[in-house]
């Protein structure tokens, strides 16, 4: 049977030799801090663009009511639905295209990469 007692009161120091090696495993992840710094920046400038332009189609979409009671007869009124659904989908079309292209520029920061004239991606940098 083992004795348990003796291993608990003694301390035993435990070399860190055997634990530097592991750190070498993560010296690969020291990379990534500027990409996680770029990452991080871009996503705080979408969240700010998204949150702006909610705030801006809220407000669109609040003076809808009110445009509604102002139509006169029913060409007015779909005139009226004909005109917001327009403009919905092309500020929609305007934000998503703000939030890709802010994705790709800090994509062809971080990876160094750029399209060529089909779409292929193809790396403008000699890093890794």
């Amino acid at each position: 049977m083992l004795d348990y007692s003796k291993a608990i009161s003694e301390t035993t120091k435990v070399s860190a030799a055997g634990f530097m090696p592991m750190l070498g495993a993560l010296t690969p992840a020291a990379c990534l801090g500027s990409w996680n710094t770029a990452a991080f920046r871009t996503g705080g400038e979408i969240a700010e663009s998204w949150l702006k332009f909610v705030g801006e189609r809220l407000a669109k979409d609040a003076d809808l009511p009110r445009e509604v009671t102002n139509c006169e007869n029913v060409n007015d009124l779909i005139v009226l639905y004909n005109e917001y659904w327009q403009q919905t989908a092309k500020d929609y079309a305007a934000e998503f295209s703000k939030i890709f292209n802010a994705t790709w520029a800090a994509g062809k920061n971080i990876w160094g990469v750029e399209p060529d004239a089909y779409g292929k991606v193809q790396r403008t940098s000699s890093t890794n």
